[in-house]
């Protein structure tokens, strides 16, 4: 299993590296700008692994709901399920008993489809 570091942890590593790589003595502009364009590179990367571990940790939060869509549930009830059909990702909760469906979001990637379940789920569940 792939260990989580934070975007800080990793953000400190890279500037270190590239500090480390700087011409000495004032030598080579060229170099320097090529390793900032790598960095701000890396950054976006960064950026996009820390948005899909979220997501992730979002889905892991989903809990079993009854089909009453009032309450949560240890088990059974309805599971969420993250799936790809019909051209977009899913997040449903599906039966664990039948199998039926009673809440569906969809999203162009499954990190848009967890947010919006992720956020009807704790607007209705987790706000007192």
């Amino acid at each position: 299993m792939e260990q989580y570091i934070p975007k800080s942890a990793l953000v400190a590593e890279i500037e270190k590296k590239i500090k480390n790589l700087y011409p000495k003595g004032g030598q080579g502009m060229v170099v320097t700008k090529i390793l900032k364009d790598h960095y701000e590179d890396l950054l976006s990367f960064i950026n996009t692994i820390e948005v899909k571990h979220d997501s992730l940790e979002n889905f892991k939060s989903l809990q079993h709901i009854s089909g009453d869509l009032k309450s949560t549930l240890q088990d059974w009830g309805y599971a969420p399920n993250l799936y790809f059909f019909d051209t977009m990702w899913h997040v449903s909760w599906i039966s664990c008993e039948e199998g039926d469906g009673i809440k569906d979001f969809d999203g162009n990637t499954p990190e848009e489809a967890i947010d919006k379940a992720y956020n009807w789920f704790h607007s209705t569940f987790c706000n007192s």
